[in-house]
């Protein structure tokens, strides 16, 4: 579902997210989110755990991993009631007594029954039931950052997601060392020299390594992280010597590495990476992901990832 209206200057679109029912606010000619971001929710979100409390996404563009990664958590949270109401059930039939019934069960129920409805009250009391978790999306860019945060808003989210207007190189001015359980990063892929530049600078910035490097970006989630915290990224296949380089030199051991293919028979395009901070060795490479079964048309996995989207 899209709403086009201009906003500022800028021609905009709200989208609806199947992840939640969430919307977003995208910039047709700038600010719109790709398969990376997509695909980098999904890596992360797999190992996500009821003991994350806090999450920063680094160059968060128009927020669209925070939003995935809520849609996520939420839908986890409500299996988790739900799985409880069973077990509980369960022990209320063995003892021939009702299971205990509590109003944030009640409404948690509700809110798995009727997904659709993103309303303040639900929206707040499924935060608070997940234990106030906080996920922080840094982006540099003001006009990413300016819908970034209207996106949060539309969607109730504020107590749950905050953006930040910040470069990566500064990080440590608006968030404190050691502040993070999971780092995830969609960064800039091209070195500033290489490859067609952009003629929108807003672009140029996204996509090439005007304002960052991965050096950067490395060294801020190494910092951020706390002991044992992971970090998820998705990049290029071809600098992944340098990739691996740079994760190491920051006390970041790589843990999981999956690549992305268009097709079956095609090279990767992309690289999905997990590192984890002051880990011991150990490499697992998964099996690749295949985008396209046919010609425009997505492989059973990414209908399940996008079917989350």
């Amino acid at each position: 579902a899209r709403n086009r209206r201009v906003w500022r200057g800028f021609m905009e679109q709200i989208e609806t997210l199947h992840a939640g029912n969430f919307r977003i606010i995208q910039d047709t000619e700038t600010f719109r989110f790709g398969i990376d971001a997509v695909l980098l929710a999904d890596f992360a979100s797999a190992k996500l755990s009821p003991k994350t409390s806090h999450i920063v996404d680094l160059c968060t563009g128009n927020g669209i991993v925070p939003l995935l990664l809520a849609a996520r958590i939420f839908a986890n949270g409500r299996e988790l009631v739900a799985s409880s109401d069973r077990r509980a059930l369960s022990a209320a039939a063995e003892t021939e007594r009702e299971p205990a019934a509590t109003p944030e069960r009640h409404e948690l129920r509700a809110l798995g029954e009727n997904p659709t409805k993103n309303t303040p009250e639900n929206t707040a009391q499924t935060v608070r039931t997940l234990n106030a978790l906080h996920i922080t999306g840094v982006e540099i860019q003001h006009q990413a950052a300016d819908m970034a945060r209207r996106s949060v808003a539309l969607n109730n989210l504020e107590n749950l997601i905050e953006i930040i207007e910040c470069d990566v190189k500064n990080i440590f001015s608006a968030l404190p060392k050691n502040c993070a359980d999971v780092v995830t990063a969609n960064p800039p892929y091209m070195p500033f020299a290489h490859g067609k530049k952009c003629p929108s600078e807003a672009l140029s910035i996204a996509r090439h390594e005007v304002l960052c490097c991965l050096e950067d970006v490395v060294r801020a989630a190494a910092g951020l992280l706390n002991s044992n915290g992971r970090f998820f990224m998705i990049h290029r296949p071809e600098r992944l010597a340098e990739i691996m380089e740079s994760l190491v030199r920051n006390e970041l051991e790589p843990k999981r590495l999956r690549f992305i293919h268009a097709y079956a028979d095609t090279p990767p395009t992309m690289v999905l990476i997990e590192a984890k901070k002051c880990a011991a060795h150990g490499l697992v490479v998964e099996k690749p992901l295949v985008v396209y079964s046919g010609k425009k048309v997505y492989s059973p996995e990414m209908q399940r990832i996008y079917g989350r989207v």
